[in-house]
């Protein structure tokens, strides 16, 4: 993330829909840029890429050595992220009729998260959330 916009363009190509929208809390207005059923928001004011809601499996999220994608078994998150992959197993216990759970991934002293909602035992979109 931080990439500059043409940085998508050029490695997506040109996107099949751009929505203009405006975060709530800070009003500042921002692009959604739509590829297939995927977006990628996009800061208007600087022009970098800054977040993303992945619904298929054209696109992975890597991470270190290992890439995710939709589809991917829910269990091939535990080795990367053993104690997100833990709170999900206690919300699978807590919530036993949830067709959907988060697994909720804490990028280091931020309060950004990485987010697999996960059906059944396998991932069905990712994306990433600001907790403001």
């Amino acid at each position: 993330m931080g990439a500059p916009q043409t940085t998508l363009k050029s490695h997506f190509g040109r996107p099949d829909k751009i929505i203009r929208d405006t975060d709530y809390s800070t009003g500042e207005v921002y692009y959604k840029l739509v590829y297939k059923k995927s977006k990628f928001q996009v800061s208007k004011a600087e022009k970098t890429f800054f977040g993303f809601d992945i619904n298929d499996p054209l696109y992975t999220v890597c991470y270190k050595s290992a890439c995710f994608k939709i589809g991917d078994e829910v269990s091939s998150l535990s080795a990367l992220f053993p104690e997100s992959y833990q709170f999900y197993l206690l919300d699978k216990k807590k919530y036993p009729k949830e067709k959907m759970l988060p697994l909720r991934v804490k990028f280091a002293q931020s309060d950004s998260y990485l987010i697999f909602e996960c059906v059944g035992e396998r991932i069905r979109s990712i994306s990433t959330w600001d907790d403001l």
